[in-house]
């Protein structure tokens, strides 16, 4: 099974299991060992490398804070927040305020909490810190 919908622009795959992880929608699945990264043919180099940056994010939180796995907005969330600020930084704004718009309550909804955490980070340790609060 894949964790992705009919409309996808790329996921990540697990790859071998270290141990299961339930998301708080009942949905469980085996925390990887190893992740593929898919992403659809025929996108624009920034769009390519926008989709990458989501998609790795998710293997850094699997790595560093694994704890908000189970939360699926703040997992989305962080990965979008990161994609939107790669897209700001390479000055694509009409792709970031598409996701700053995002209404759907995974993705829009998780970014936008990321968006209020980042406000109270002063960096990558603050930062860790309040995501392991947000999964307590």
């Amino acid at each position: 099974s894949n964790n992705y919908s009919n409309n996808w622009l790329g996921y990540f795959s697990p790859l071998g299991s270290g141990g299961k992880i339930r998301y708080s929608s009942g949905v469980e699945y085996d925390r990887p060992k190893v992740f593929r990264i898919r992403v659809m043919s025929g996108l624009s180099p920034k769009k390519l490398a926008s989709i990458i940056a989501h998609e790795l994010t998710h293997d850094w939180v699997w790595e560093c804070v694994p704890q908000i796995l189970k939360f699926e907005r703040l997992n989305e969330g962080m990965a979008t927040f990161i994609q939107w600020l790669y897209l700001k930084e390479i000055g694509e704004c009409n792709m970031a305020k598409r996701q700053e718009s995002c209404a759907d309550l995974v993705y829009g909804a998780g970014f936008r909490h990321m968006q209020q955490i980042m406000i109270n980070c002063k960096n990558a340790k603050d930062f860790k810190v309040v995501l392991l609060k947000q999964s307590n």
